[in-house]
């Protein structure tokens, strides 16, 4: 048993575990790590390089200054985290980022990266408690951190030091490539509270687990930010030869519209071959077969967006039955108002409360987002996992059953309001 910086690693050698600043005595330590992090991962491209190594000094003393071309206003700070004398990750802390909107939505104070085969071995929660000391040092009582959805590593080594799940939002921003591919978890940490409370003998335990409620509670400022079609529901040449088919769609009546033409030419097939988890709207329109809730949800998702209607894709499950496939909703901005629609179903619930899990026929919700891959949801073990998760100690009294008026899709809609 060893120590780093005072922290116990079980049948590890002495090491020791510290931030560091660089300087150009690390040209080659930071070289060798590049290759290291290639080598694992051939999609890694470095910021910071051999050759553009002392250009990168002088940018990094402006982003100390908040003079960074790029993070307007932010004075950001840029770290080696190191193991004895060798880089193992990459970090920086952001002292202001409520300067800047963008920032502020979507990076916060902390950012960190550790080489992948340092990961699972609790270094990512040593270097983000050492990142937290330091930003006390700097004068921070609170920061803020955000990371993918997708990213489980990331999300135990912030829940492992405090960190508490305030929202989630859908990313729309300039920072990266990757508006609408990224379902951001926003937490904050008390940085006083995740200190005292770090434990040097069990560093890899998750001390705050957020509940459903917290991964459900989706950042709505910006409606359009649910007008994104991202890869998964992209519109393609089969997507918009059936938008155009179908026409415009504002209303309830346009939706009614869409909903029997869509089971006029779609064909129903729970073909257990298909692999639904890989499918795209476009591979759905293009097929004209709909294999489930979740097929005719991201159709539906990809046409609706297109006309311009805030579209959320909601999973659930029966948790009564316990069953452990899920089922789409959706969450469809029409009229003024966010409603709940069953598009396996045809059925618009009225009065929709979307802050209450509960759903009709004994439905809990346990994500929404754009579509399952922001979700991180790729496969139907991956997909029982995660309801297995969340539903662990999951207390369905807390939410009444609705009991919303319906309006269905499949009768007139002026004879067809029923109360549940």
């Amino acid at each position: 048993m060893s120590r780093i910086n005072g922290y116990v690693l079980k049948g590890m050698s002495m090491n020791k575990l510290f931030l560091k600043k660089p300087s150009i005595f690390d040209i080659e330590k930071l070289d060798e790590y590049n290759n290291e992090f290639s080598k694992i991962d051939s999609n890694f491209v470095p910021s910071i390089t051999k050759d553009n190594f002392k250009e990168k000094l002088k940018e990094l003393e402006l982003w100390e200054q908040g003079l960074s071309s790029y993070m307007k206003n932010i004075k950001c700070i840029f770290y080696f985290i190191m193991r004895d004398n060798k880089i193992i990750g990459t970090s920086s802390i952001r002292i202001n980022p409520e300067d800047n909107q963008e920032y502020s939505k979507y990076a916060g104070h902390i950012g960190y990266e550790i080489l992948p085969n340092f990961r699972n071995k609790g270094y990512g929660s040593l270097a983000c408690h050492t990142l937290l000391k330091e930003c006390q040092k700097l004068g921070l009582k609170e920061v803020q951190i955000i990371c993918d959805e997708k990213n489980h590593g990331s999300q135990k080594v912030i829940e492992n030091n405090m960190g508490i799940l305030r929202h989630v939002c859908i990313y729309n921003g300039e920072i990266t490539n990757r508006i609408g591919k990224m379902l951001c978890r926003v937490y904050n940490i008390n940085i006083k509270k995740s200190l005292a409370n770090f434990d040097e003998s069990d560093y890899k335990k998750i001390r705050v687990k957020p509940s459903i409620a917290q991964i459900c509670n989706i950042d709505r400022s910006n409606l359009n930010d649910f007008l994104i079609n991202n890869w998964q529901n992209k519109i393609g040449s089969y997507l918009n030869k059936l938008a155009f088919q179908i026409g415009n769609i504002q209303t309830k009546e346009d939706l009614q519209h869409f909903y029997l033409y869509f089971l006029e030419t779609f064909t129903f097939n729970p073909d257990k071959a298909i692999n639904k988890y890989e499918r795209t709207s476009e591979d759905i329109a293009k097929s004209k077969v709909y294999v489930d809730s979740h097929d005719i949800s991201m159709v539906f998702a990809s046409i609706l967006r297109a006309n311009n209607i805030p579209t959320l894709y909601v999973q659930a499950v029966d948790i009564v039955k316990k069953i452990n496939d899920s089922y789409s909703f959706l969450e469809i901005y029409l009229s003024g108002k966010w409603q709940l629609f069953d598009s396996m179903k045809g059925i618009l619930y009225n009065e929709y409360d979307y802050n209450n899990l509960s759903l009709p026929h004994n439905y809990y919700a346990f994500s929404k987002s754009l579509n399952r891959f922001s979700m991180g949801i790729i496969s139907n073990k991956n997909n029982t996992d995660i309801i297995t998760s969340r539903f662990k100690d999951f207390d369905m009294t807390m939410y009444q059953d609705p009991k919303y008026e319906e309006i269905n899709l499949n009768f007139p809609l002026n004879c067809n309001v029923l109360k549940k």
